[in-house]
């Protein structure tokens, strides 16, 4: 493998999460476009809409984010506004808080070079690791409700709508990149997390684990556990976007900090 500069992985970070963007409108209903300047997803639900991607001209920031926020505005959906940073222009969050988006959260880009041995797993009594069969219903919905009961904001408008998105995907096939997995202890699923294999880097989704269940290092040995599927599918750099709650435990690892993300989003969009 090419020994990747920093710009590189910061590319990579951000690339993987818009190779991503395009499955969550897999859904009936949804929309993906990739224009020159602006990415967005509308997904039919009320979740997991998002812009991204923004590279726009200082002659037309304030039309371009108007037109952009319209769509989804005649939609009836709330929708997340992404800024990495490749985002131009640099001050675009001061723009969409103009526009009445509210600054939400910010994430941390990090990666994992894979071409370095990954950390020994260690073994947990009581704890097995299983890949997620979308086809298996009961599964399925046990992984999502991880999912919403571990993320602040989000209810059950978020559970139906990642559900739609997924069952929708597996019936075309556009979820084939899209691998989910779950961590059960002493037979009771407890953790997520989930795969997306973009054409140079694995990105890292979805990871959650129930309250009572964190501190036992279930999360840290399921992270491993993708991260080797990852690598035998040919992937030599894990990408991620880390809130506050998880960048210690990335940290751990392996993983490196190289860029942050701020969230903007419009009312009603889970925080």
């Amino acid at each position: 493998m090419v020994k990747l500069t920093k710009e590189d992985i910061i590319f990579e970070i951000e690339e993987n999460l818009f190779e991503a963007a395009s499955l969550w409108a897999s859904g009936r209903g949804g929309k993906y476009f990739e224009g020159e300047d602006i990415i967005w997803v509308y997904t039919a639900t009320r979740t997991m809409n998002q812009i991204l991607g923004a590279l726009f001209k200082a002659a037309d920031i304030e039309s371009k984010i108007y037109n952009t926020l319209k769509r989804f505005k005649e939609w009836g959906v709330p929708v997340e506004w992404i800024c990495g940073p490749t985002t131009k222009p640099f001050d675009l969050g001061d723009y969409l808080v103009k526009y009445g988006l509210r600054f939400t959260e910010q994430w941390t880009g990090m990666a994992l070079d894979m071409g370095q041995p990954l950390k020994k797993q260690e073994v947990i009594e009581g704890l097995t690791i299983r890949q997620v069969d979308t086809k298996d219903d009961e599964m399925l919905k046990k992984w999502i409700d991880i999912i919403v009961k571990s993320f602040d904001g989000w209810g059950e408008d978020d559970r139906h709508g990642i559900y739609s998105i997924l069952t929708d995907a597996a019936k075309t096939g556009k979820d084939k990149n899209f691998i989910k997995f779950a961590a059960l202890y002493n037979d009771v699923p407890c953790s997520t997390g989930a795969l997306y294999l973009g054409s140079e880097s694995a990105g890292i989704y979805f990871a959650a684990t129930l309250p009572e269940y964190r501190g036992k290092g279930i999360a840290g040995e399921l992270m491993l556990k993708m991260l080797d599927f990852a690598l035998k599918k040919g992937r030599k750099l894990a990408v991620l976007h880390a809130t506050k709650y998880g960048e210690g435990m990335y940290k751990k690892l392996g993983f490196k900090q190289y860029c942050k993300l701020d969230v903007y989003a419009t009312e009603g969009y889970p925080t």
